[in-house]
């Protein structure tokens, strides 16, 4: 199993409390409806339901910010280490600062 990099500290964000109330509210409404089948339960379970996929949304993009090695880029790893990707990636980033700064001097003269 590979060790992933983590780039940033973990944390509980309102994104997270969001998307954990919507399944508490999603799954207590269905609970209800298989109890007591009712149309106002069958209403509440799906929008609950449609809650949990926004949240879940903006969650994993949350998520896939710690992990990324395209939004990390020239930052150290709180957890793992460099891979022949993220060192490439690195590389680039500093190249292409180089480039660029090349063009500006460039473009003045």
């Amino acid at each position: 199993m590979t060790i992933r990099r983590i780039y940033k500290e973990p944390n509980e964000t309102a994104r997270h409390l969001q998307l954990k109330k919507a399944c508490l509210d999603y799954f207590t409404a269905y609970d209800k409806l298989l109890n007591r089948p009712s149309r106002q339960f069958a209403i509440k379970a799906r929008q609950a339901l449609r809650q949990m996929r926004k949240a879940a949304t903006y969650r994993a993009k949350e998520l896939l910010s710690l992990y990324s090695d395209f939004q990390n880029r020239g930052k150290e790893p709180i957890y793992g280490a460099h891979d022949k990707f993220s060192k490439r990636l690195n590389r680039e980033e500093k190249n292409y600062g180089k480039e660029k700064q090349k063009a500006n001097e460039q473009t003045i003269r």
